[in-house]
């Protein structure tokens, strides 16, 4: 068995709650997928998944064993990324254009380890919001939440997903009840953000197995996406429920189901 694989194999199927899902993933077949998971749990001796018809959940001992795992596998990454830079010798200057969200809550902390890879690049990051021709001028990339209308021939390069939770303070569960079922949100009081080209985000889309339930979230404030701290620190004050990107310090309390915002 290569235990390297099985292990990108059990870490995809993890995240996607599917084997199909993985399997789309890493670019192989379903059958590749399950057959090599099956070996990895007869060579732990346990049951990392339980299977049923709306796909797969991890058993407790899968959820020790994939915590367990999380750092080797993310360490080799980065010696396989780190060993890629230093034969390439890039260097120079990148301008970058970056929306200030993600500059905040992304780019931020992922600079140190850049600088670490590639010492010889100079990032030359400026502020960019929609592609005008002002804002694309001398720009070498930029990174973006969603992919602009107005994008004309750049080109497009996929390199991460947002995930979100419902979340609210411990007060507004306890006031309110927390849902059991996305439909339930609908009687919350649900803030929305409004998205860099205007559109309010106010459908939000679950899915879990086969299931996908699709909310239409209203709520008393409204907010463009500059003000998007407004929002947490109301959630945190225990006013309302929101759909939240993934790490923030307002998550209290969770749904039971994955949450993904239209951007």
């Amino acid at each position: 068995m290569d235990k390297l694989r099985a292990l990108q194999y059990f870490v995809a199927a993890a995240r996607t709650s599917t084997f199909s899902g993985a399997a789309r993933e890493l670019g192989v077949s379903v059958t590749a997928v399950a057959k090599l998971l099956t070996s990895l749990e007869q060579d732990l001796g346990m049951r990392l998944f339980e299977r049923h018809a709306q796909g797969i959940a991890l058993t407790a001992g899968g959820a020790s064993y994939l915590e367990a795992c999380r750092p080797a596998l993310v360490q080799l990454a980065d010696a396989d990324e780190q060993a890629r830079a230093r034969t390439a010798q890039a260097r120079g200057t990148v301008v970058v254009g970056v929306q200030p969200v993600i500059a905040q809550e992304c780019l931020t902390a992922a600079l140190p380890r850049f600088a670490a890879m590639y010492p010889d690049i100079q990032l030359d990051i400026r502020y960019f919001m929609r592609v005008t021709e002002e804002q694309v001028r001398g720009v070498d990339a930029f990174l973006v939440l969603g992919w602009p209308a107005q994008a004309g021939d750049l080109v497009q390069r996929r390199i991460g997903a947002t995930s979100f939770v419902v979340c609210a303070s411990p007060s507004y569960w306890a006031m309110h009840g927390m849902p059991e079922h996305p439909s339930e949100l609908e009687r919350h009081n649900c803030l929305c953000i409004r998205s860099n080209t205007g559109s309010v985000m106010d459908l939000w889309h679950f899915k879990r197995g086969d299931e996908e339930v699709a909310v239409a979230a209203r709520g008393t404030v409204v907010v463009d996406n500059v003000h998007r701290d407004m929002v947490r620190d109301l959630i945190i004050a225990g006013a309302v429920s929101r759909a939240s990107s993934t790490g923030t310090n307002a998550q209290a309390g969770r749904s039971r189901a994955d949450c993904s915002c239209l951007l």
